[in-house]
């Protein structure tokens, strides 16, 4: 039996915490930045689509053939060299030209962080744990490099800061137990969402029961929720509170959850409760004097563990979700992406309309689709065939596997 705490099991944990760390900070680093360097919520948002479908054109092209280790490491330390030199030149007088190259080479850096970590799981002897724990530990490092992401010129020297050392520490670190080529192409579920389920992929027939809509609609609130996080800091400012614990409540609703709670059966089926119940709170809330924000909070509290359950039952996997609609193994992850970077320009069309509060339109109307998503099961359950015995079939049942 392989050692409990093998060298590359922890060179493995230190290299997803790190490729966490980067994919956070450079999603709320690089839209607080586009918001000050653009001209409104939708031309922002264009910069973070960029980005989402960047992550996933640079993962597909890197995992079409074998590279050399040397190759992917000198790419390792050009992206983070050319996005590094992009956000410090932004703040210092280069502004949105001197951000463009920034977001690709960034989005870059994260692909290469995640080849590494795909490298080094397959070397294992057996199958790691679900990167619950290490996600969380990189949520962690993002929040102390976005610290308070208003002050831009801080912002910059710290991302900068994180970019040098994950980078340097994937490469003198970690690249001696990498080998001399691989190839990290899709070989598991998840491999066409974007980065270990985070997004989801929507594979064919994973609507086909209303078992798992709560549990799909879940896993769309993490867009909403790390696009909008500028306006949200700069919104809850306004109401005295502190950036840097905008950033890190966000950040801890939507990664402890899901790790604190990975091994309980049954977990994800509070997913479409609790989509419910933030958008009620809200809603409420807003009526009462002085409520707005309190609402707004427990919206993101509920929202963002409700992702948080469902991504970690489904890399868990756990038994609220079956095997037959997660993504297909070998499915592009190109087409998933465009849909991704089209609903952040949905997102930032809406925010142009209505401001700060089209962020809570969003999830309110998510919230609804929750709310229908359980009205359906209940009937399903009422109108499901019987079996031999004379039992009610299972939920989901039919139709998953035709």
């Amino acid at each position: 039996m392989a050692p409990r705490y093998e060298p590359a099991a922890i060179g493995l944990w230190a290299a997803r915490a790190l490729a966490w760390a980067l994919l956070l900070s450079g999603w709320v680093g690089l839209g607080a930045l586009s918001v000050q360097f653009t001209g409104g919520p939708l031309q922002a948002m264009a910069l973070i689509a960029v980005w989402l479908f960047a992550l996933s054109a640079w993962a597909w092209g890197v995992g079409r053939r074998a590279w050399p280790a040397w190759a992917l490491r000198t790419a390792l330390l050009l992206g983070a060299a050319v996005a590094a030199q992009g956000v410090l030149r932004a703040v210092h007088g280069g502004g949105l030209i001197a951000l463009l190259p920034a977001v690709p080479a960034w989005a870059l850096v994260v692909a290469l962080a995640s080849a590494t970590v795909r490298a080094r799981r397959w070397q294992l002897a057996r199958r790691p744990a679900a990167p619950l724990a290490p996600a969380a530990a990189g949520a962690a490092l993002a929040w102390l490099a976005l610290g308070d992401p208003a002050d831009l010129q801080g912002l910059a020297e710290r991302l900068a800061l994180l970019l040098a050392t994950a980078v340097l520490v994937l490469v003198l670190v970690l690249a001696w137990l990498q080998p001399s080529g691989h190839s990290p192409s899709a070989r598991a579920g998840c491999r066409a969402g974007l980065f270990d389920c985070a997004l989801p992929a929507w594979p064919p027939g994973a609507w086909r029961s209303p078992l798992h809509w709560p549990q799909w609609l879940a896993r769309l609130v993490m867009l909403p929720m790390m696009c909008s996080l500028p306006w949200m800091v700069a919104w809850c400012r306004e109401a005295s509170m502190p950036a840097s614990a905008v950033v890190g409540l966000h950040l801890a609703a939507m990664f402890l959850p899901g790790w604190w709670f990975a091994r309980r059966a049954g977990s994800s089926e509070a997913c479409g409760p609790l989509l419910v119940l933030g958008a009620v709170a809200a809603v409420v809330m807003e009526r009462l004097p002085g409520g707005a924000s309190v609402g707004v909070w427990l919206l993101m509290a509920a929202h963002g563990s409700a992702w948080s359950l469902a991504w970690g039952a489904q890399l868990a996997q756990a038994p609220g979700l079956q095997p037959s609609v997660r993504p297909a193994a070998r499915t592009s992850p190109l087409q998933p992406a465009l849909l991704h970077a089209v609903l952040a320009l949905a997102l930032g069309a809406v925010l142009a309309l209505a401001g700060p509060r089209g962020f809570v339109l969003w999830h309110l109307a998510i919230g609804a689709l929750a709310a229908a998503a359980l009205v359906a099961q209940a009937v399903c359950r009422l109108h499901r065939p019987l079996d031999e015995g004379g039992l009610r079939r299972p939920l989901g049942e039919e139709g998953l596997h035709s």
